[in-house]
């Protein structure tokens, strides 16, 4: 009965519960001291617990699909973006591929785009077309879809990573980033268009196509794909996505987009253009009416659109309320056949 120690005789009657009070501090600050004298064994202990949560969060394969027209002077830039992470990425980073869907370009964008690493395929000229050939091209568990004007913050992945997984469960099937930040403007505009976005986007869970959306390769092809549409095809997918898998994950950052729309508009003509698309959309307005409306029956009569194909037709903060809340498919156009 009792304890004993070694080299020490047996000791009868002890009070464990008074003892254990002052044994557990002497243990405590040995083992502080122990680990003082090895600041390595700290840093391991500090890592251990996230360590092996980011590699769990890391280990998926990504693919990033950037659609493209005539954009030469961006995609580059576009491009060296998303390998950002690689500077910041603690422990196993994921096997990440980059497709940049060219739409016949009559500029250097294919060029442009290899040059900085990417892989290029040509396809019909049509953002719905090029985002549903990138993600058949693509051999990643998750698609990242990112306009050729715009550009992932510095700290993408792990922001991106953290977002998918925060509910503690199972990761989101699809999501988005919070917000856009309008490149080399501090004004009002901008600050007013960023807020606005993140209102939209945490209160109504509709993010738009310039907000880099990701997205599950299963569920995106459980969902159809995109719609083979030239205007809208980002809304419609994010109606079905949300349908079937409830709210995105957010990611709380912004993607840097161009602001060139912006600046040749105006901001109330931008916002009321793009409110009057998804009024005329909710009305049962097909997309390829929208889209003659909206870039000109010449360019839909080609079968493409002119100029900003990678921006975002409906990225005003104020729009959301409009458009339909369920997402049947508008117009004649097909599902995209998937592989």
């Amino acid at each position: 009965r009792g304890l004993s120690w070694p080299c020490a005789p047996a000791v009868t009657d002890v009070n464990v519960k008074l003892h254990m009070r002052n044994v557990v501090p002497v243990l405590a600050c040995c083992g502080a001291a122990l680990v003082a004298r090895t600041p390595r064994a700290v840093a391991a202990m500090c890592a251990h617990g996230t360590s092996t949560r980011a590699t769990n969060n890391t280990s998926i394969s990504i693919s990033i699909i950037i659609p493209c027209l005539n954009e030469a002077g961006n995609v580059e830039r576009c491009i060296h973006s998303t390998r950002g992470h690689l500077m910041r990425c603690k422990g196993s980073t994921p096997q990440l591929e980059v497709i940049v869907v060219d739409g016949s370009s009559t500029d250097a964008s294919a060029n442009v785009a290899e040059g900085a690493g990417a892989k290029v395929i040509m396809a019909v000229r049509g953002r719905g077309r090029q985002l549903n050939e990138g993600a058949a091209a693509a051999h990643g568990e998750l698609l990242l879809f990112l306009h050729a004007d715009s550009q992932l913050p510095a700290d993408w992945l792990a922001a991106l990573q953290e977002a998918r997984h925060r509910s503690g469960q199972e990761p989101h099937k699809w999501g988005c980033f919070e917000s856009i930040q309008l490149a080399g403007n501090t004004g009002w505009v901008a600050a007013v268009l960023r807020k606005g976005v993140a209102f939209r986007t945490r209160l109504l869970h509709m993010p738009y196509g310039d907000q880099a959306i990701f997205v599950d390769r299963l569920a995106f092809e459980a969902v159809g794909g995109f719609q083979q549409w030239r205007l809208l095809e980002d809304v419609d997918m994010v109606q079905r996505l949300h349908q079937a898998y409830g709210p995105p994950a957010i990611v709380p950052a912004p993607v840097q987009v161009s602001a060139r729309r912006w600046q040749r508009l105006g901001f109330v003509r931008t916002c009321l253009v793009n409110q009057a698309i998804l009024a005329a959309w909710a009305c049962g307005v097909p997309p390829d009416t929208l889209a003659r409306w909206y870039y000109g029956p010449s360019t839909v009569a080609t079968g493409g659109t002119a100029g900003d194909t990678s921006a975002s037709t409906v990225s005003c903060s104020g729009v959301g309320a409009l458009a339909p809340a369920s997402g049947p498919a508008r117009g004649k156009s097909s599902r995209p056949s998937q592989r």
